[in-house]
C-alpha cells in the first residue's frame, strides 16, 4: 500500500506571521465613524419621557439642590491638582475625585467630633458629686446630716427633705464639704414613734431610710395608776412653746397621795453634742384647766442610755380629781440645744404612810462655818461656797441630794458633811454673779424626790 500523500490533490494552508515593525494590514470592510451634529443631540425629544443631556463647551452643568452634593463638586473645583500619571481613560479625573470627597468626609468627621467632645464636657460637669460616697441622714430626734465620704472635695447644693412622704423642709442649702467633712444641714419635726425619711439633693444625689421605734413602758405599774405615753411627740426646749408640751391628756386620778415614777426615752444625739437638760415633769389638771399638782422632773437622760426611769415623788398631794395631763418640758425656754426627750409614761402609786420632807439650804465656808446672810453678801469671785441640805422621815433614809444653781442644771452628790446627813455641793462665785439662788431636793428611799 502506497502511504506517500499526493500533494497535487491537497490545499496548501497557510499562516501569515507578521514580521517585528511590520504594519498590520487595514480592514477596508469596517464600518466609517458615525458624524452626529452636536446640536441636534442637544435637541430635546419632546416625544419621549426621557433626556440625555451633552455638555457643549458653552453649556454649564445643571447645580444640585442637595448641600452634600455642593460640596462635593465645591471640592471637585477648589481641590488642588495632584500630579498622577494618565495612563489613560478616565483614571486621571476619578482620582482627584476621590480626594476631595476625602477632604469633605474629613471636614464632616471633624464636626461631629468636634461636637462629640463638648457633650462629653457638659456631662462631666454634672456628675461631680460621687453619690456612693456622699450621703444625707435623718436620725431619729430629725437632725439631717450630710457627709462626705469620697476622695473629692464636694461642691454646693440644695436639697429637699421629705418625712413619711410629705415635703417639710425644701431647697435646704447644703454647703460645700471637704473630703471626710460632715455637717448638720437641718433639724426637722418628726413623730417619736418611727417614720420614713428621704433626702433628695439637687441638682444630684439622694438617700432614704426607715426610723422603727417600738416603744414600751419600761415601768412596774402594780397597784398603781398607768398613764401610757408611748405616742407622745418628742419635747423640745429650744423652740415655741408648743414644742415643749405634749397634752392635755384625759385621765382619772382620784384625790389623795401619790407616789410618782417617770419614764424617758432619746434615740440619740448628733455626734459631738452633749443635751444635759433632757428633763419632763408632769402637770395635773382639773376640768377647768386649773392645776391640782405637778410632778418633780425626772433627771437628765444619760448620754449612753436611750431608756430612763426615775421616781420623782414619794407623796404628792391632790387635793382633788385630776382629770387631764400635760408633759411639759422642765428646760424650756433653754436654746442653747434642742435638750430633746420623750415621755413614755408615769405610773402613780397611793403613798403609805410614811411622811418625809426637805430641810433648808445651809452655805459654809470651806471649814464648815455656817454663813450668815451678811457674809454671803460680802463673798467676792473666786470665794468657795459650800451649799448643803438635809432631809427628815418618819421611816426610811435619805440616799442623795441634788441642787440647782442660779437655774442650772441639777447636779447631783451624794457626799456628806462629815459626821451628819447634809450633802452638799461646792461652789465658786463668779465674777457675773448679782445673786445666788440655791434650789435643793433630797431623794427619800421610799418616796422619792421631796
Amino acid at each position: 500500500m502506497d502511504t506517500s500523500a499526493d500533494s497535487s490533490n491537497s490545499s496548501p494552508q497557510s499562516t501569515d506571521i507578521p514580521t517585528f515593525g511590520s504594519t498590520p494590514p487595514i480592514d477596508d470592510s469596517a464600518s466609517p465613524p458615525m458624524n452626529v451634529p452636536i446640536s441636534s443631540l442637544n435637541e430635546a425629544d419632546t416625544s419621549s419621557n426621557s433626556s440625555t443631556f451633552i455638555p457643549t463647551p458653552d453649556t454649564p452643568e445643571p447645580v444640585s439642590n442637595d448641600p452634600v452634593q455642593q460640596l462635593v463638586d465645591q471640592a471637585q473645583v477648589e481641590a488642588p491638582v495632584v500630579a498622577t500619571k494618565n495612563t489613560g481613560g478616565s483614571g486621571g479625573s476619578r482620582t482627584k475625585r476621590v480626594f476631595a470627597l476625602l477632604g469633605v468626609f474629613l471636614m464632616i468627621g471633624g464636626v461631629s467630633t468636634g461636637v462629640y467632645l463638648v457633650g462629653r464636657q457638659q456631662l462631666s460637669q454634672t456628675s461631680a458629686w460621687d453619690c456612693g460616697l456622699y450621703n444625707f441622714d435623718v436620725d431619729i430626734n430629725g437632725v439631717v446630716t450630710a457627709t462626705n465620704e469620697s476622695s473629692a472635695d464636694e461642691p454646693a447644693e440644695k436639697a429637699d427633705i421629705f418625712i413619711n412622704g410629705e415635703l417639710v423642709a425644701e431647697n435646704v442649702d447644703v454647703p460645700a464639704l471637704d473630703s471626710g467633712r460632715s455637717k448638720t444641714i437641718a433639724t426637722v419635726e418628726v413623730p417619736s414613734t418611727g417614720f420614713n425619711w428621704s433626702v433628695q439633693g439637687k441638682p444630684d444625689c439622694g438617700d432614704s431610710g426607715i426610723h422603727e421605734v417600738v416603744l414600751s413602758c419600761p415601768i412596774d405599774t402594780g397597784d398603781g395608776i398607768f398613764i401610757d405615753l408611748t405616742n407622745s411627740k418628742v419635747l423640745r426646749s429650744d423652740q415655741d412653746q408648743s414644742a415643749a408640751i405634749e397634752g392635755p391628756r384625759s385621765v382619772s386620778i382620784p384625790a389623795g397621795n401619790y407616789s410618782v415614777t417617770l419614764a424617758s426615752y432619746d434615740g440619740g444625739h448628733p455626734e459631738g453634742q452633749a443635751q444635759l437638760n433632757e428633763r419632763w415633769f408632769a402637770r395635773f389638771t382639773n376640768t377647768s384647766g386649773g392645776v391640782i399638782a405637778e410632778s418633780s422632773p425626772i433627771n437628765d437622760l444619760p448620754e449612753d442610755q436611750q431608756f430612763f426611769t426615775e421616781r420623782v415623788n414619794g407623796n404628792l398631794s391632790f387635793s382633788q380629781d385630776a382629770t387631764n395631763i400635760t408633759a411639759v418640758h422642765a428646760a424650756y425656754p433653754d436654746t442653747t440645744n434642742p435638750n430633746s426627750v420623750q415621755p413614755v409614761c408615769l405610773v402613780l402609786t397611793p403613798s403609805e404612810e410614811t411622811t418625809a420632807q426637805c430641810n433648808d439650804v445651809i452655805a459654809y465656808d470651806t471649814s464648815w462655818n455656817q454663813l450668815s446672810l451678811t457674809e454671803l453678801q460680802a463673798l467676792e469671785p473666786g470665794n468657795i461656797v459650800r451649799f448643803a441640805v438635809s432631809g427628815t422621815a418618819s421611816s426610811g433614809t435619805f440616799t442623795k441630794a441634788r441642787f440647782s444653781i442660779n437655774g442650772g442644771t441639777p447636779d447631783e452628790t451624794t457626799t456628806k458633811r462629815p459626821g451628819t446627813e447634809e450633802f452638799y455641793v461646792q461652789y465658786e462665785i463668779a465674777d457675773d454673779d448679782v445673786q445666788i439662788s440655791v434650789t435643793a431636793e433630797v431623794e427619800h428611799s421610799e418616796l422619792g424626790w421631796l
